[in-house]
């Protein structure tokens, strides 16, 4: 079975995780997210 991730990030403080397979996809409210990376990288 194929699945879809999907990461919206309708701001750069929060994420929205979608899942999409079978049956009806699941989505998540906006997530708090804080990129990994940092100038020093």
């Amino acid at each position: 079975m194929a699945m879809e991730l999907i990461l919206n990030f309708p701001d750069p403080a929060h994420v929205v995780v979608e899942l999409i397979g079978e049956g009806r996809p699941r989505r998540t409210a906006p997530l708090p997210f804080a990129g990994p990376l940092t100038a020093a990288d």
